[in-house]
């Protein structure tokens, strides 16, 4: 008999989406400036891209690929989670 412990892939994936947009909406609404969606290119004379919009999709993609970079390289153990807090 199989035991299967945890939520399916699928729905750990829906549900951090969920919540980094919820996250991202809440940030994105109360910048006051538009320069607080910029991004700077490293190495670059002062390159910068104006975001706008692109910020919401974009820090979306940021927060859930680093949520599972993490759970990718730290495994069953659990450690890696301490330099995040």
């Amino acid at each position: 008999m199989e035991m299967h412990f945890g939520m399916r892939p699928s729905v750990k994936l829906i549900t951090q989406v969920f919540l980094a947009f919820a996250s991202v909406f809440f940030l994105f609404s109360s910048i006051l400036s538009p320069i607080e969606t910029e991004l700077v290119i490293p190495y670059t004379n002062n390159l910068t891209l104006q975001m706008g919009w692109l910020f919401v999709p974009f820090s979306i993609f940021v927060i859930v690929g680093s949520s599972n970079a993490v759970n990718l390289t730290d495994g069953l153990d659990g450690l890696a989670i301490m330099p995040q807090l």
